[in-house]
């Protein structure tokens, strides 16, 4: 009885972590659908500006540090803030910008080429 209790607690755990695995934000080429076109053009140019260096040199650049600890989705989440910081006026272009810089980090980071 108590193998069987041990053998469905593995299963379980298994599961959870296949399916955590399986919910790992890898980046995006593509902008969300909701947005309007502007924030499509701001989120692109960002994607594109964030995709050409990888994240130690963006790290290197905005003098942030990557700690090992940090999951990439942390890190890029991190430097995709700072690095549009102050470019844009208004929150929803600031926000958009975030998001299109993290994705586009990420994307460069899961998928090199």
């Amino acid at each position: 009885m108590w193998h069987r209790g041990l053998v469905l607690a593995a299963l379980l755990a298994g599961l959870v972590w296949t399916g955590t695995a399986a919910a790992v934000d890898r980046g995006s080429d593509r902008p969300p659908g909701r947005f309007t076109d502007d924030a499509k053009n701001i989120w692109m140019t960002e994607w594109t500006a964030c995709w050409r260096l990888p994240m130690g040199r963006i790290s290197k650049v905005l003098h942030i540090p990557v700690r090992s600890g940090t999951t990439p989705q942390q890190a890029a989440n991190k430097l995709a803030r700072r690095a549009v910081y102050l470019l844009y006026e208004t929150t929803p272009e600031t926000l958009a910008a975030a998001d299109g810089c993290r994705n586009g980090i990420l994307w460069r980071y899961y998928h090199p080429s």
